[in-house]
């Protein structure tokens, strides 16, 4: 199980991450900033509720229960990037944020180790195993610093952009091939169930989709600048 420790530091990155969130829409307007707040308070507290209630494991019919989760929120994100407030928030946070936000994902691969050296959470979804997201927030670290500078390379920004997607694309395929159910073909144990649980439950629905939507702004402000 989680030690304490480990699950205080994961909490102080998931705060961090929604108070991101809040602080890019309260710079469009006080009024974005509450609205933001509401929802994400409500989607946090629904999904902390269904893992509390026992209702995301993988039994049941196909897609499993997190999956129709995840792509719920998912599909939610998508509609919002490619909205007019999306292309609003894309636009009018310094591209510097957008790409400095994903800076989380490093402590978070820290955290991600250490689960596993407590026995929640298999190898391969660490960077001792399969997964590589480790250097999406490593290489976010310089790259926003630089853009932070006034040095401009849409070429660079374009390339880890689409390298942050592909490695955050293999650490979900991994966690879902390692989760109890017909998906899974990584039989080592310890299985991943940790993430049915609340406050593990924010792994997927709160920072992975944060991580996505991330990029997908990323690419609208690119391409909506590039016009």
């Amino acid at each position: 199980m989680p030690t304490t420790l480990t699950t205080a530091f994961f909490l102080l990155i998931c705060l961090a991450v929604a108070l991101a969130w809040v602080r890019g829409f309260l710079q469009l307007s006080p009024r974005l900033g509450v609205a933001a707040s509401l929802v994400l308070g409500g989607w946090l507290a629904l999904t902390a509720t269904l893992a509390h209630l026992h209702l995301l494991h993988a039994a049941g019919p196909f897609p499993p229960p997190m999956l129709r989760l995840l792509l719920a929120g998912a599909l939610a994100l998508v509609g919002l990037v490619l909205s007019p407030l999306g292309l609003r928030l894309a636009t009018q946070t310094p591209l510097w944020a957008l790409v400095g936000v994903q800076v989380f994902r490093l402590p978070l691969e820290l955290v991600l180790w250490q689960l596993h050296n407590e026995g929640a959470l298999p190898v391969q979804m660490t960077f001792s195993g399969r997964n590589f997201d480790l250097l999406s927030g490593l290489l976010a670290l310089p790259l926003a610093y630089a853009l932070w500078r006034g040095i401009q390379s849409r070429a660079l920004v374009w390339a880890w952009n689409l390298m942050g997607l592909a490695l955050l694309a293999n650490i979900v395929h991994i966690a879902v091939r390692s989760m109890p159910g017909p998906l899974r073909t990584f039989q080592n144990e310890p299985a991943n169930t940790l993430v049915f649980s609340a406050p593990w439950v924010w792994l997927p629905t709160l920072l992975v989709l944060t991580a996505l939507a991330g990029h997908l702004l990323v690419a609208r402000r690119l391409v909506a600048v590039g016009r």
